[in-house]
């Protein structure tokens, strides 16, 4: 009988969400493709729904967590749920998981961890971009979406399986009414399993934890009290937030009795807290779900068109450049006037010399130059970080910033004053007002082209160098954007250092293998004890890393490969005049002023 009426709930949530939408009315025309098998556990197929528009398809994917009181059916999935992501463009997955009674909460999430691997190894299948996936549900789907946001983890490149060596990670969540603490529902110190006995007695299944006794290979329940608080703390989103979780939007009503707003408010402020953006709707006297709740689907589609960069297709004949999409007021898909924010193709030929250079480098006695050759040209600059390598280098150090309107880029300073004849603060700056503001000649010569590179065009050029790379990580909330271009740019390889702040999870994560510092070259010493502190390092297996390479270089007796012309399409060509012009007709830039 308690089965029947979890069930009831679940379903009662469906109603509520199509609020009277008659089958199929209005929703644009799409192809649904039903029980696509993502997985099986003892014996039982795990299923998922692709429902793809038949035209205008962006490119980003929506998975949607069918879920309500933890129960999950194929019965719940309607398309005319989902007529503004398709009208938009989504790829839309609708997934059905293990559910309750039957399984608790911790398996569930395992087959939502599951999906997300799948979806992603799938993308080329699906004509998805596996970097552009949003994740998003209601109530018991909304904490399946949040986990999935603050916990999701990378794959492990060593399974079996290839679908356990995909990330779970997604880069963007919507939600309604989601529980998101259960060490503190409703109010501090009160856990959920007092809640248990309260308003929500009708969930007490998905709380009953199990360990497998590998003895008698059974199950048994978990009985004791700190033991289930542990597990508790564990399946709440709250306790995983992090700086780099991606943009979480959740849309909750202050009368809800089931599910408290103060759930969405205290992970509002952990959010806020990690600098992670973060956006609360809050419905006035509404309780847990409300007649209109399909209108929200304007709101959650916005979210994701913010935050998975989603554009339609360019129609054939329709010009690329920088300037002709800035002439038209819309962002370019592969550029931003000034440089590239997309990495640039890569032959097969060239990435396996690419590897086997980079490999070469890392045996030897790596050269790393911080913030470019500044001697040579201004910091942080193509210009900086080619003359480095050109003047015989193995890798550059880079300092990675995010600009008010999103783009990620290179800056040393928290200020304009040192390097440019601007004053303030960099991180309140779109990119393009940052491409404004002329730097100094001071630090190495500039050219009215020279300005702060995007993170994209700095990896491009990394690629055509073969160079390694150091990271600076200025901000936190980037790592999993950064670690999307370097997904894109095959580069994981080439790094050997990083900063142990705001970067705990690319410093963790596997196919990164940090090197040993010997130290600074002592550059202003005499040749001989610069070739000594060199012999060192090459004796003990240590990179260096230095101001200006050419000192170093010489001590190892090196011939430097010389100057070599940037990469073409690495940065768009511009005026002054046509900058400004650009500059006016970015809303992005002119929201965030």
């Amino acid at each position: 009988m308690k089965t029947h009426r979890i069930i009831i709930c679940a379903v009662v949530f469906v109603g509520t969400f199509l609020g009277g939408i008659g089958r199929g009315e209005g929703v644009p025309a799409h192809r649904r493709t039903e029980d696509v098998v993502y997985g099986r556990k003892f014996g039982m197929a795990l299923t998922l729904d692709v429902i793809a528009p038949e035209r205008g398809a962006n490119g980003a994917a929506v998975v949607y967590a069918m879920s309500g009181g933890w129960v999950s059916a194929h019965e719940m999935i309607r398309p005319e749920m989902f007529a503004e992501m398709l009208g938009r463009g989504y790829t839309v997955f609708c997934v059905v998981h293990g559910c309750q009674p039957k399984f608790t909460i911790p398996e569930v999430l395992e087959d939502m961890n599951r999906s997300i691997r799948f979806i992603r190894r799938h993308a080329k299948d699906y004509h998805i971009d596996p970097r552009r996936i949003g994740i998003a549900g209601g109530s018991a789907g909304g904490h399946l979406s949040l986990m999935i946001g603050t916990a999701g983890t990378p794959g492990n490149p060593q399974a079996k399986d290839p679908i356990n060596r995909e990330s779970s990670r997604v880069q963007a969540v919507a939600c309604w009414y989601p529980p998101t603490d259960f060490t503190n529902y409703g109010q501090e110190g009160r856990d959920v399993f007092v809640a248990l006995e309260g308003e929500l007695d009708r969930f007490k299944a998905p709380f009953d934890f199990v360990t497998l006794d590998e003895t008698a290979r059974q199950f048994k329940l978990i009985t004791d009290i700190e033991r289930r608080r542990q597990i508790a703390r564990e399946i709440s989103p709250i306790t995983h937030v992090t700086s780099d979780d991606p943009p979480t939007l959740i849309i909750h009503g202050d009368a809800d009795k089931l599910v408290p707003i103060q759930q969405a408010e205290a992970i509002g402020k952990r959010f806020e807290a990690q600098h992670v953006p973060f956006k609360l709707v809050v419905r006035p006297g509404a309780g847990h779900g409300w007649p209109e709740l399909l209108k929200d689907m304007v709101i959650f589609a916005d979210w994701f068109d913010q935050h998975l960069g989603a554009r339609p297709p360019k129609k054939a004949g329709t010009t690329t450049t920088a300037a002709a999409d800035a002439s038209a007021g819309t962002a370019a898909p592969a550029a931003v006037l000034g440089y590239v924010t997309e990495i640039p193709p890569e032959p097969a030929e060239a990435r396996r010399e690419r590897h086997r250079l980079v490999s070469e480098r890392r045996s030897g006695v790596p050269i790393i130059v911080h913030r470019g050759a500044w001697r040579i040209a201004p910091e942080n600059t193509l210009e900086a970080y080619a003359a480095a390598m050109d003047a015989g280098a193995d890798g550059i150090e880079i300092d990675i910033r995010r600009s008010t309107d999103g783009v990620l880029y290179l800056f040393h300073d928290d200020t304009l004053e040192r390097l440019t004849n601007g004053t303030g603060r960099v991180k309140e700056l779109s990119y393009y007002e940052l491409l404004r503001i002329t730097p100094k000649s001071v630090f190495g010569p500039a050219t009215p082209e020279t300005r702060p590179p995007t993170l994209a065009a700095v990896l491009a050029l990394v690629r055509d160098r073969a160079a390694l790379l150091h990271l600076d990580i200025k901000e936190s909330g980037l790592q999993a954007d950064i670690a999307r271009l370097f997904d894109e740019a095959d580069v994981w390889d080439h790094i050997v250092e990083i900063n142990n702040y705001n970067a705990d999870r690319l410093r963790a994560d596997p196919r990164v293998k940090l090197l040993p510092y010997a130290g600074w070259v002592p550059e202003q010493a005499e040749p001989a004890a610069i070739k000594a502190f060199m012999e060192d390092a090459r004796r003990d297996h240590r990179m260096v890393i230095c101001e200006d390479p050419r000192s170093a270089v010489a001590a190892l007796g090196r011939k430097p490969p010389g100057d070599r012309p940037l990469p073409p399409g690495l940065r768009a060509q511009w005026t002054p005049q046509g900058l400004a012009a650009a500059s006016a007709n970015q809303p992005a830039a002119a929201a965030a002023r």
